[in-house]
């Protein structure tokens, strides 16, 4: 059974190296969307040894993992790839977001809805400045300290900015597995 999940998990990351889509707050400096990764047109010209040369290249920054895996929330990744941008030449860091106003955050939100999570963000960065000499910290535990940051979000940034492993089950997690399973039945 370790065999099969070693397997499906080397097989998913090969899969996500070679076919994920670019996006700023993954270090990259163009995006793709979606039909990009999804078109039958492309060309897979040796990309393993590309992809591996860009991972070790780019650099994943918490502060933008943070702040991307907020905006993702309810928000489509589409959408959010420009606000964020917006987001980080605003509030390129987490000193910069810790003196913000109410005002200013949510100017710099507006079209992204759910005002709160802005808030709580910034909120949030107040308590990194706070506690943490304003350095996002690497364990789910400490991450979970933060005000806005949940169980997901803080598997998610541990993951992603600090390469910890930490279990993440969201409603795309649920319809691979489903998918793989071939579960029947609503994956909600």
């Amino acid at each position: 059974r370790m065999d099969r999940l070693d397997t499906f998990r080397c097989s998913l990351l090969k899969w996500y190296d070679l076919n994920r889509r670019k996006l700023p707050w993954r270090g990259d400096e163009e995006t793709t969307g979606v039909a990009d990764v999804l078109s039958p047109k492309k060309v897979q010209v040796n990309k393993s040894s590309t992809e591996k040369n860009n991972r070790q290249q780019r650099r994943v920054e918490p502060y933008g993992t943070w702040v991307s895996e907020i905006m993702c929330q309810q928000s489509r990744v589409e959408t959010v790839v420009a606000y964020y941008q917006r987001w980080m030449k605003r509030f390129p860091d987490i000193a910069t977001l810790s003196t913000a106003s109410d005002e200013e955050v949510n100017k710099a939100w507006v079209g992204l809805g759910y005002y709160r999570r802005a808030r709580l963000l910034r909120d949030g960065a107040k308590y990194v400045m706070e506690n943490h000499a304003g350095k996002v910290p690497s364990t789910v535990e400490e991450l979970l300290k933060i005000p806005g940051i949940g169980p997901y979000t803080a598997g998610a940034i541990a993951s992603i900015a600090f390469a910890r492993y930490s279990p993440l089950v969201d409603g795309n997690v649920i319809r691979v597995l489903s998918r793989l399973r071939a579960l029947a039945g609503n994956s909600n």
